[in-house]
C-alpha cells in the first residue's frame, strides 16, 4: 500500500477529510470544539497558528483518496518557541498491523517540520498531552524522544476524548467502556516534552527549595543545557521594591470544563496575597475539579511556590520556553474524588514517580 503525506492547506477537501477523521475516531467528544469547524481551522492555518499533517492512501483514480492518519502542531502557548503536538489519529479503517507505516510517516514528518521551524522561526520544544489510559500512546511518544515533565490528574472531563473505534489502544478503550462509572470520572494526562537541544542555548533557572527533587528529575530527563540554581533565602516579597506594586496575573480558566487556571505573567509585590486569595476563593466556590497555577521560574519562585504549597497545591508539570523564552512551573490542586488514575495506566518511569508522590 502506498501513502501520500502532506501539510494540509485550507482546501475544503483536506479540512472535510480531517473533520471526518475526528468524528470517526471520537464522535463529538474531542476538544477543542473548533476541530469540527472548517472555517475555524481555515483561520488558524491562515494565521500560522496550526500546521496539520495528513496521510492519504495514494489513489490511481480521480476519486478523492482516503485519509488514513493525522497530526497537528498547535502554537497554543504564549511563546512560539513552544508548540503542542496533538490530534494524532489513525483511521478506524486501518488495522493495528497496518498502522505502523502510517505512524512512522506522521512522526518523521512532524520531526522534520519541527527542525525546519527551529531554523526558520525559533522553535525550541514540542509538547504532548497523553491521556493516561492510552498506554500505547505513552509508549509511542517515549519511543520518538519525548520526556515526561508532569502528571496532571483529572485534567480532562470524563465526557471528552471517548474513542469510538480506535486503531490504537483498542483494548484500553474497551476496558474503559466496561468500567461504567469509573470511565465517567475525569481523565488524567501526562505532559511530555521533546526539546530541540541542538538549537537551545545554555541558560539557568532558579529552583524552588521544596520542589527541587521533582524539578531536577524532570530536567535530567530533558537533557537541556540548563543550570539549576538554588533559591536564595526567602524575603518578604511584599517589601521587594525591585518588583512592581501590582503583579500581572492572567485568568485562563475554563468554567465549562471545571478547570480553574491562573498564570503569573509578571510577579509583583502583591503576588503572594493575590494567589492566596485566589486559592481561598476557589475553595469556597466548589466550582472547580482541577485548579492550576502557572509560575515563571523567576527569582521570586520560592515565595510564590511556598504560598501555594500552604494552600494544598502540589507539583504538576514543567514547560520549557513557555513565555518569552522563560520556562514555567505548573502547580495543581485537584479534587481526589473527581478522577480515576491507576498505576497500571502509567508507562513512563518519571510519571510513575510523580504518581507515587501525588497519589501515594
Amino acid at each position: 500500500m502506498l501513502y501520500v503525506v502532506t501539510e494540509a492547506s485550507a482546501e475544503p477537501e483536506h479540512l472535510d477529510a480531517f473533520i471526518g477523521l475526528v468524528r470517526a475516531t471520537y464522535g463529538e467528544t474531542y476538544r477543542p470544539m473548533w476541530m469540527y469547524d472548517r472555517q475555524s481551522i481555515t483561520t488558524r492555518i491562515a494565521q500560522n497558528d496550526i500546521k496539520l499533517v495528513l496521510v492519504f492512501r495514494k489513489s490511481t483514480t480521480y476519486e478523492r483518496p482516503d485519509l488514513l492518519g493525522s497530526a497537528m502542531l498547535n502554537f497554543c502557548y504564549p511563546s512560539r518557541q513552544l508548540v503542542s503536538c496533538g490530534s494524532l489519529m489513525i483511521s478506524p479503517s486501518i488495522n493495528s498491523s497496518q498502522s505502523g507505516p502510517i505512524l512512522r510517516l506522521i512522526t518523521n514528518t512532524i520531526g522534520e517540520m519541527a527542525l525546519r521551524l527551529a531554523r526558520e522561526e525559533g522553535l525550541r520544544a514540542m509538547t504532548v498531552n497523553a491521556v493516561t489510559r492510552h498506554t500505547l500512546t505513552q509508549r509511542l511518544i517515549k519511543m520518538i524522544g519525548f520526556t515526561t515533565t508532569g502528571l496532571l490528574p483529572g485534567l480532562v472531563p470524563g465526557s471528552e476524548e471517548i474513542v469510538e473505534n480506535p486503531a490504537l489502544d483498542r483494548t484500553m478503550a474497551t476496558a474503559g467502556r466496561r468500567a461504567g462509572a469509573t470511565a465517567r470520572k475525569r481523565l488524567s494526562e501526562i505532559i511530555a516534552v521533546r526539546p530541540i537541544r541542538s538549537m537551545t542555548e545554555p541558560y539557568s533557572i532558579v529552583v524552588p527549595t521544596r520542589l527541587a527533587r521533582q524539578i531536577d528529575d524532570v530536567y535530567r530527563g530533558l537533557r537541556l543545557p540548563v543550570e539549576l540554581l538554588p533559591a536564595t533565602p526567602r524575603g518578604d516579597i511584599a517589601r521587594d521594591m525591585r518588583l512592581p506594586k501590582t503583579a500581572v496575573h492572567e485568568d485562563i480558566s475554563e468554567p465549562d470544563r471545571r478547570i480553574a487556571r491562573v498564570e503569573v505573567v509578571a510577579p509583583g509585590r502583591d503576588s503572594v496575597s493575590r494567589l492566596q486569595d485566589q486559592a481561598s476563593e476557589w475553595s469556597r466556590s466548589h466550582a472547580w475539579d482541577t485548579e492550576l497555577v502557572i509560575l515563571p521560574f523567576c527569582e521570586q519562585i520560592d515565595a510564590l511556590v511556598e504560598s501555594l504549597l500552604g494552600e494544598g497545591f502540589v507539583f504538576g508539570a514543567v514547560y520549557p520556553k513557555y513565555r518569552s523564552a522563560r520556562d514555567a512551573l505548573v502547580l495543581q490542586r485537584v479534587d481526589r474524588d473527581s478522577y480515576y488514575l491507576a498505576p497500571s495506566q502509567i508507562y513512563d518511569d518519571i510519571a510513575q514517580r510523580l504518581y507515587v508522590e501525588l497519589c501515594g
